[in-house]
Formats: structure tokens, sequence, C-alpha cells
């Protein structure tokens, strides 16, 4: 039988289990497993936990009915550092305006994911069951990636690549546009009927195959 040290006081509880295996705040069974120390939140609403510095809140981690939360309460990064076995280091931070960075402490604003650093830098996008890999980009008015008015990048089980503008041109397509790297001076157009055109768009010479 578990022996526990029980402190109330307004009517709530914290408890101390035996040999100090489960620490409970708000409730007199916290939850204890073999060889673990646990610390068990319990409330009406859920748990959480408050930082503060100099008295200030400047983050909490809590739980509720609708899932795990972890917040600055300050306009500061939330940063992920590992040590990878000879130096402690961040890996990952997302900023106060919601960026992703990886292997970036700063970016300029309008960028959403960013990775950098040194060396080959890679985004995989993988499937391990023979099936298609895709990146989803969708520009237009709804931005969900759904029905038909969005763009895809692809890579086929059989080795194929695809790129899909699958907007036509009655709703507002233009079918696939490449410029210049060095500036945005059009060079090359695909239609969404199949014509490739050559050249300014003032000038193009369309030819369908």
């Amino acid at each position: 039988m578990t022996k526990a040290i029980e402190l109330s006081q307004l009517g709530g509880f914290l408890t101390v289990t035996e040999a100090g295996a489960g620490i409970g705040l708000g409730t007199t069974s916290p939850n204890t497993y073999t060889n673990y120390t646990t610390v068990t939140l319990n409330g009406t609403n859920g748990g959480e936990i408050d930082f503060e510095v100099g008295g200030t809140l400047t983050a909490d981690v809590f739980a509720n009915s609708g899932g795990l939360f972890l917040n600055t309460r300050t306009a500061d990064p939330i940063v992920f550092s590992t040590n990878n076995g000879s130096a402690f280091g961040e890996r990952l931070r997302i900023t106060s305006g919601g960026q992703l960075l990886h292997g970036a402490t700063s970016s300029s604003a309008g960028y959403n994911l960013v990775t950098a650093g040194n060396g080959y830098r890679s985004l995989l996008i993988g499937s391990t069951s023979g099936s298609t890999a895709s990146l989803i980009i969708d520009g237009a008015a709804n931005g969900d990636g759904a029905g038909s008015d969005y763009a895809s990048i692809e890579h086929n089980a059989d080795g194929t690549m695809r790129y899909k503008n699958r907007q036509s041109s009655s709703s507002g397509g233009a079918g696939h546009i490449f410029y210049t790297t060095s500036s945005d001076t059009e060079k090359l157009r695909i239609t969404s009927d199949g014509k490739v055109g050559i050249g300014t768009w003032a000038h193009f010479l369309y030819h369908k195959f």
C-alpha cells in the first residue's frame, strides 16, 4: 500500500508519495510509474506551470481539454537546444513572429521556414510506401491547397517528376512562367493549354506540341 504525505489548504492538496515517487498538486493520487519520479498537476480546467523573471511572467506550459500549450508571454522566441556529444547548442527556434528557423537565429521577415548553416542543406519530403511525394503550393485567395487553384511539384514511384499548375486559364491561371535568376524578367511560359512561349510576354513565339 502506498503511503503518502498530504498537505491541504483552502481545499487543495499537495501530495508526496512514499520515497518521493510522485508529487501531486491538486490531487491526492499523483500518477506513478516504475522507476520514474513524477509530478502530477490536476485542476478543474487543467494544469499549468508558470515561469517568471524578476516577478514578471515570461512563459508557461499548460494542458487542458483542448491540448498541450507551450507559450511565451513576452515578445521572445522559443528555443530548442541539444548536446551533440561535444557541445551544447541551439538547433531550432520559433520567433515571436511565428518563423521557424533551423540553423539560424534570425531571418528577414517573409520567410516562414528557414534552414541555414554550413555545408549542404536539404529539405526531405519522402514516401516510404511507393506513393507520390509532393510539395503543395497555393498562392490563391483561400490558400488551403484544395480544389483546382493550386500548384504542386511531385516525384512518383516510377521516377518521373511532375510540375503541375492546377488552375486553368479560365479561372485566372497563367500556366508555368519562368524568370531569370537575377530579375523578374519573364523568359519562358507554358500556358494551361500546352503552348510554349519563349521571349518577352509581348513578343512570345508560341508552339504547341
